[in-house]
């Protein structure tokens, strides 16, 4: 709870919008489970703290981002704790697998883990940012796409409070050789 609330403060010193479930939570007439999958469903990426113990929501928040196309950005305390078994299995399965998981870094400090997560975060920020802005100065799609896409880009830099760079081709075409 701690760490979430070091995480939570540095992140919004730093201009960014967050929601942790023990001090955002108020009283609702829906489970647990229904209220922060909810809130998943409104944020603009998923952060996945794993520690020593298995949680069922955890999971089934990390389930539920991933099956939405939530940007998870996945942290592990130190690499050589014994863990319960469950996360165990959970993190051999659906993190570490190369082929299945998703790209995750390991911590030992919070300190440590406060500032990469707040790298890790704005580094994804300027990239959409920067590749969006491209597409639409690229002006390759319809008038209505461009549209949405602008209503993203006005989304993305509200998030942060210094204005966050413009794409250029190069980020145009790495979005295109990724597609």
């Amino acid at each position: 709870r701690d760490l979430r609330e070091l995480l939570n403060q540095y992140l919004e010193d730093r201009g960014l919008d967050v929601w942790i479930y023990e001090d955002d939570e108020g009283a609702r007439p829906t489970t647990v489970i229904e209220s922060s999958l909810s809130e998943i469903e409104v944020a603009d990426v998923y952060v996945g703290i794993f520690g020593q113990k298995y949680g069922s929501v955890t999971i089934d928040e990390y389930h539920y981002a991933r099956s939405i196309g939530k940007p998870c950005f996945i942290y592990v305390r130190d690499k050589d704790i014994v863990r319960e078994p469950l996360l165990e299995d959970f993190l051999q399965a659906e993190i570490y697998d190369t082929n299945f998981g998703v790209t995750y870094k390991y911590f030992s400090k919070a300190g440590q883990l406060v500032q990469q997560v707040a790298e890790d975060i704005m580094a994804w920020l300027v990239r959409q940012h920067r590749e969006l802005t491209a597409e639409i100065e690229a002006n390759r799609v319809s008038q209505d796409e461009i549209k949405r896409l602008q209503v993203q880009v006005d989304r993305y830099q509200s998030i942060s409070r210094d204005a966050l760079p413009q794409g250029t081709p190069v980020d145009y075409l790495a979005l295109q050789i990724r597609g």
